[in-house]
């Protein structure tokens, strides 16, 4: 029997609808969500797979006693790692686990990345597949033309074993930190008052320490301001701003103002070199899901995970190509598909300018084989959706796509540019001139801005126009004191975020290569997931204008987080040692990975051990019976089994150490506003049956109440 297993109910449908167009007789067993398709006459199956079936067995799964969260018993090692099927897929999971044992021949059609080669290669490891011959077959797009070339393109699965290996081991020194170092730092700040649970991981303690770090910065710069001169020469009675050369912006105005004095007294400016030369910019790249995520926020205000999400379906609609790609390149051999495919745009009017017949002599730089990896640039296909169709930001996403892939067959935006240079005493200053010969690929841009806004046209330093300077001219010069004032860094949004991982730097070189040859923190199919998590669980809020705020818990974890997790120096590392014991056995692989990823859990228990962790305390609630402790939120079992919440100070000579106030629920929080009535408890936030109110936390002794308003007064 042969068996195709696929990533998606999606792709197994378009598998099966090709096959059906060309002979085939599949039908669907069971439904879309679980089941499979099957041609009962050839003795062949297609299967999918819903993401991941299986994942790391949680500790607990090893020992029941990891169910209680203590810091005796770390570092938690499993002597073999235990994969189990996730509690809502175990019908697929049983499914796929048969149709593997009754199949002579497999084809694996993971989707072409690392993870879509481990989604299905850690299911065929759970069965024997000794004398089942395993073939590989990469779909990069869904379209017809796609698939048959896939088809007739199979390869052996040996040939990708090794990505599997990768993904597997790096998946299991992440179980290991994660689960060692998540436990250990939750502890260590529940002993001073904390409640969360705390992410600590090798990618997301990074990505979290930028989000603060730059927060920080945010918050603690002071702006300044600053002054600096700015001058005009005379052009045929009009006043044309130069560039003066080497003047730095001074604090005060006096230094500034001397500094245009010393200028002024140099005398007239008399052209002494004319530069006059043609550029030519061409789009050289196209989307891969990070670019394009980056992007689609900045533009349209798009989440990541939308921008993915919407992708996503495009590409199961077959309007798209393989869309979680890292390239930003294409195939030489696709160039043929183009006149199709622009022929097929341009007959929609989205763009609303015709693309450019490609011209067959003239092939862009974008088609070469040399920068493609394992896939390619997201870029449309034949099929063209039905525009009115399509939701908003659907057709947002879509059309960024499309207006970038028919950049490459516009000509150039070329311009002319003119640089003239004047000498002014011993002095230089310039005037770059520039001016547009064709807009090539920009006229596919809407929105052209025809005249800068104001804070373009005191940072600009071009001008256009057409002059006539000659060297040897002389112009009389004037001079003005300009002023401006410094800004804070801005925040991180989600798109600059990724823009960040993908970035991100070290300053060991050797490191940075590596970092460099990994495309940073995550790759451009888990960013978006890292930062979801940290914004679902609360560790990051996003303002009104979409900026990235940390929680305070998170910001006290940044600043006790060893050196080695905040950085991406943690990341190289590993994929450094990675990469040399992947020219190794499989077996040293996951040996000495274990072992590099204990001894870095070490290293940190052993830093953080020898660091004064008592420092460690939440002082969201300051004690407003002492007034030197703080409230930390503590919980029993009741009556009825249900947790009862309730606060008590730090501070042991404390009333409130000693006796504690019970708040039944944890949306009771303690404000620091002492009862006005008794003066020996402060009003807490509850409910009732006529909503909230505020009531003392010494009832039944005392039963005072307050609304709302009377709490911000």
């Amino acid at each position: 029997m042969l068996l195709y297993i696929v990533e998606k109910p999606s792709v197994a449908k378009a598998l099966a609808t090709f096959f059906n167009n060309n002979g085939a007789n599949y039908k669907i067993s069971r439904d879309e969500k679980s089941g499979c398709w099957i041609d009962k006459k050839a003795g062949s199956s297609i299967v999918w797979c819903i993401g991941h079936m299986v994942t790391n067995a949680e500790p607990e799964e090893y020992d029941p006693k990891y169910k209680r969260w203590t810091l005796e018993d770390l570092p938690i090692v499993p002597d073999e790692f235990k994969k189990v099927p996730f509690s809502n897929r175990k019908a697929q999971f049983q499914l796929i686990l048969k149709l593997i044992e009754d199949a002579t021949t497999i084809v694996h059609g993971g989707d072409p990345d690392r993870e879509g080669q481990i989604i299905v290669d850690e299911l065929l490891e759970l069965v024997d597949t000794s004398g089942k011959e395993i073939k590989r077959i990469l779909l990069n797009a869904l379209d017809d033309a796609s698939i048959e070339k896939a088809i007739t393109s199979l390869q052996s699965n040996l040939d990708y074993k090794g990505l599997s290996y990768a993904g597997d081991v790096a998946r299991q020194i992440d179980w290991l930190i994660g689960m060692n170092l998540s436990r250990y730092f939750t502890k260590v700040f529940q002993n001073g008052g904390y409640t969360e649970t705390f992410p600590v991981g090798r990618v997301k303690s990074p990505v979290l320490t930028m989000i603060v770090e730059r927060y920080l910065e945010h918050q603690n710069f002071k702006p300044k301001k600053f002054f600096y001169p700015v001058s005009n020469i005379t052009y045929e009675g009009e006043s044309i701003p130069i560039q003066l050369k080497d003047v730095p912006k001074s604090d005060t105005e006096d230094e500034a103002d001397q500094i245009m004095r010393n200028w002024s007294a140099l005398g007239e400016a008399r052209v002494t070199s004319i530069e006059i030369k043609e550029h030519k910019e061409q789009v050289k790249e196209l989307y891969s899901l990070d670019f394009l995520e980056v992007e689609a926020n900045q533009k349209h205000g798009i989440s990541p995970s939308k921008t993915l999400e919407i992708v996503q379906k495009l590409y199961e609609k077959k309007f798209l190509t393989y869309p979680r790609s890292d390239c930003r390149f294409l195939p030489e051999s696709q160039f043929k598909d183009a006149v199709d495919i622009v022929a097929a745009i341009n007959a929609t009017g989205l763009l609303k300018i015709n693309i450019p017949v490609p011209d067959t002599t003239n092939i862009p730089y974008v088609y070469n084989d040399t920068k493609v990896t394992a896939h390619h640039a997201i870029v449309p296909t034949r099929e063209i959706p039905n525009l009115d169709e399509l939701k908003k930001e659907e057709l947002l996403i879509y059309t960024l796509i499309v207006e970038k892939y028919a950049s490459i067959f516009f000509k150039p935006f070329t311009y002319n540019k003119e640089i003239i240079t004047f000498a002014i005493g011993d002095k230089e200053a310039t005037i770059s001139i520039k001016n547009v010969i064709d807009y090539g690929w920009k006229s596919l841009q809407k929105v052209k801005k025809e005249t800068p806004n104001e804070e373009e046209k005191e940072t600009s330093e071009e001008i256009s126009g057409t002059f006539n300077f000659n060297e040897g001219d002389t112009y009389s010069v004037s001079y003005a004191l300009k002023d401006g004032i410094t800004k804070a860094p801005k925040l991180f949004t989600e798109g600059t975020l990724i823009r960040a991982m993908t970035n991100i730097k070290s300053e060991n070189k050797e490191l940075n290569a590596i970092i460099k040859t990994v495309d940073g923190l995550g790759t451009p199919a888990t960013r978006h997931e890292i930062i979801d998590d940290l914004l679902k669980k609360g560790y990051v809020v996003l303002d009104n204008k979409h900026q990235m705020i940390p929680s305070n818990s998170s910001m006290e974890l940044v600043k006790h987080l060893p050196e080695k997790l905040k950085r991406a120096d943690f990341t190289a590392e590993m994929e450094l040692k990675l990469e040399a014991l992947s020219q190794r056995g499989r077996d040293a692989i996951f040996e000495e990975a274990q072992d590099i990823a204990l001894d870095s859990i070490q290293y940190i228990i052993d830093v953080m051990d020898s660091t004064d962790t008592k420092a460690i305390i939440n002082t969201e609630h300051p004690c407003p019976a002492c007034g030197n402790g703080y409230l930390f939120e503590k919980s029993y079992k009741g009556d009825d089994g249900q947790k009862v919440y309730y606060y008590k100070c730090n501070n042991e000579n404390c009333e409130f150490h000693k006796q504690g106030k019970s708040f039944g629920s944890r949306k009771a929080r303690p404000v620091i506003k002492k009862c006005p009535r008794c003066d020996a408890g402060f009003m807490v936030e509850k409910h009732g049956k006529f909503g909230t109110f505020w009531g003392c936390s010494n009832y039944p002794e005392c039963n005072h109440i307050m609304k709302e308003k009377e709490m911000e007064l």
